[in-house]
Order: C-alpha cells, then structure tokens, then sequence
C-alpha cells in the first residue's frame, strides 16, 4: 500500500511527540528520533521577542535607524 499521509497527520504525530525526528518521518531517512542537541529549545515569548527584536536591529543600518527615529518624532509631535 503506497497511501501518504497527509500534513495535518504529520502536523498531530511531531506535536505529540517532538523527539520524532521531522526529516525521518518524511522520508525515512536517518535517525528516527532526535538528539538532546537537535531538539528544539522552548522559549518563552519574551525569549522570542528579543531575538527577533535583535534580529531586526542588526539588519537596520543607522540611516533607517534615523529616519525611524524621525518619523516616531513627527508622530509624536502631531499627537501634542
């Protein structure tokens, strides 16, 4: 029987079990379930914010910096 299964099967079988590994259960390829090291580390929305925060402010040169800085400046002045 050559039947696939569906994402949203996949989606429900690595919610319930996360040390599955993804790539495995795909294509039957490697290990069936991951390492201490490839699991995925919970963090908490804060966590998550502040590396994405992080993220965008590395990626911002100083000239879009100031140009922000100028439009929340004009936002606040019109708000006076």
């Amino acid at each position: 029987n050559n039947a696939s299964v569906g994402s949203d099967v996949i989606e429900r079988i690595v919610k319930q079990y996360p040390q599955v590994n993804l790539v495995w259960l795909i294509t039957g390829k490697g290990d069936m379930f991951l390492t201490e090291q490839e699991k995925p580390k919970a963090r908490s929305t804060k966590e998550i914010e502040a590396y994405i925060d992080d993220r965008l402010k590395s990626k911002w040169s100083d000239e879009k910096k100031a140009l922000l800085d100028e439009i929340l400046k004009e936002i606040e002045d019109s708000k006076n």
